[in-house]
């Protein structure tokens, strides 16, 4: 019974030892600690469409400034900003798949 007793005592030591020293290096979010990025990120929107996959140009609008709600899984948020709402359709007269959408962004 001692036995069991002093295992059961060290694992809750080392369990409140543990979450004490992770509790000390979480810090509260700052932006004045995130470097300003000077890296070449190309044009604006700064992505494009994955393979098999074309953006359609007539279909698709630019914002200088709009708003998206995205979630989070846990809750919705709104972001603004400049917004491209891009319309992608397959590459050539090929019929669409949902499944080489998945596929392109799989390999992303």
């Amino acid at each position: 019974m001692k036995k069991t007793n002093y295992i059961l005592l060290v694992a809750l030591i080392l369990s409140v030892s543990l979450v004490q020293s992770q509790e000390e290096k979480v810090s509260k979010f700052s932006w004045d600690d995130i470097l300003e990025s000077k890296a070449d990120i190309g044009a604006f929107p700064y992505i494009t469409a994955p393979n098999r996959l074309i953006v359609d140009k007539k279909e698709s609008q630019s914002y200088e400034f709009d708003k998206l709600e995205m979630f989070n899984g846990s809750s919705f948020f709104v972001l603004d900003g400049k917004v491209e709402r891009m319309t992608l359709v397959m590459d050539g007269d090929k019929k669409w798949e949902n499944i080489g959408l998945k596929k392109a962004f799989q390999n992303i």
